[in-house]
């Protein structure tokens, strides 16, 4: 068990790696995801962004995590999965910790949509770049919430 204080470099830092291990799995889950672990993200994203439409904060919560989880599964590498589900989880708690209830969700389910469909149609490159962006705009919108709050983020 850690205590982590806010850190503004900590937070860019888990989401550095969380955008480079979500891209690259998006990559390898259009390359060699099966039809049905394809079907089953792009439902999961669909369900994400239906609940970010109707404001249900925790059925997107639920459905994001299934979405991201999906992916790494469709990886069919356990040790990303792993590091992928890592990532997630750091990234959820300083959020959730820091910044409760104050993400775009529907931005957030938009693009799991985009990205779903970039996995379903085998399209390798345009998924990584979509899950990319993803977890970028997540990293902005988190970081514009800090620096409102500002005084209580260290710098390093």
């Amino acid at each position: 068990m850690r205590v982590v204080s806010p850190s503004l470099k900590r937070l860019v830092q888990a989401y550095e790696v969380r955008g480079v291990l979500e891209a690259g799995a998006a990559r390898l889950a259009a390359n060699g995801g099966t039809e049905a672990e394809k079907h089953t993200i792009m439902d999961a994203a669909a369900r994400s962004l239906s609940a970010a439409e109707f404001g249900d904060r925790e059925g997107f919560a639920s459905w994001d995590g299934i979405f991201h989880r999906e992916i790494a599964a469709a990886t069919k590498n356990p040790r990303l999965a792993v590091l992928v589900e890592n990532a997630l989880s750091l990234t959820r708690v300083l959020r959730q910790r820091d910044f409760p209830a104050k993400t775009d969700t529907t931005k957030c389910g938009t693009q799991h949509v985009a990205i779903a469909n970039a996995i379903l149609m085998g399209n390798p490159v345009d998924a990584a770049m979509k899950a990319a962006q993803h977890a970028d705009d997540v990293q902005q919108m988190v970081l514009k919430l800090a620096n409102l709050r500002g005084s209580e983020f260290v710098k390093g």
